[in-house]
């Protein structure tokens, strides 16, 4: 079924891809050339972004990807979200594909050659920046610093160790396959299963959880 983004280049088409929790390792080669394209095109449009989750704490803990992580993680600010609808089609001249587009949930999903970047919008709340029910104080997005990411010099996050102990607690530096997010709820997990998986479920699911 042919999906639509409205932007101001046009009205981009897709299919949707099903990704999921546990669907594929990512390779790592691909997804370092698919990291590399993708910030031409982020640098081409002048689109502020970082590193996050999995791929933050891979690129400081580790130097380089989390060898069992699935999926590229990356945050944008709210605001910026129309930049990079207005990019697509940039992206798809590098071989990029939207899997998935959850404007609500504030997601983002690009993929070539079967694996995937996922970017986050986190939209600005008085002093706080949320992202579906994943909350941070704004001071952990707002600034960036760049840092040689297997071979390129990517944006991460200043103070980068700091917002990975919010993330993932004070043994943030200790391998944990496990490991999810510790300020990420399990409604936003639960979301994530049943919108790929049993979406007539999660539209009851979501009308109860907008009830809270």
């Amino acid at each position: 079924m042919k999906m639509e983004i409205i932007t101001d280049k046009g009205i981009y088409y897709y299919e949707e891809v099903k990704l999921f929790l546990g669907r594929k390792i990512l390779d790592l080669e691909i997804s370092r050339k698919n990291l590399h394209d993708f910030k031409k095109v982020m640098d081409m449009h002048e689109i502020n972004y970082g590193l996050w989750f999995g791929t933050l704490l891979g690129a400081i803990r580790e130097g380089g990807f989390i060898s069992y992580d699935e999926d590229i993680d990356i945050y944008m600010h709210e605001e910026d979200r129309k930049k990079i609808l207005n990019a697509l089609f940039d992206f798809e001249k590098y071989g990029f594909k939207v899997a998935r587009y959850r404007p609500k949930e504030g997601l983002l999903s690009l993929i070539r050659d079967n694996d995937y970047i996922d970017t986050y919008f986190y939209k600005k709340i008085l002093n706080k920046r949320k992202m579906g029910n994943n909350t941070l104080d704004a001071k952990y997005l707002e600034y960036t610093e760049n840092l040689d990411f297997l071979g390129e010099q990517l944006p991460v996050p200043v103070n980068s160790k700091e917002v990975l102990r919010v993330l993932y607690g004070e043994d943030w530096n200790i391998p944990n396959k496990d490991g999810k997010p510790i300020n990420t709820s399990i409604d936003r997990l639960i979301k994530d299963f049943l919108i790929d998986k049993l979406p007539f479920f999660y539209n009851i699911f979501n009308s109860v959880l907008s009830r809270k």
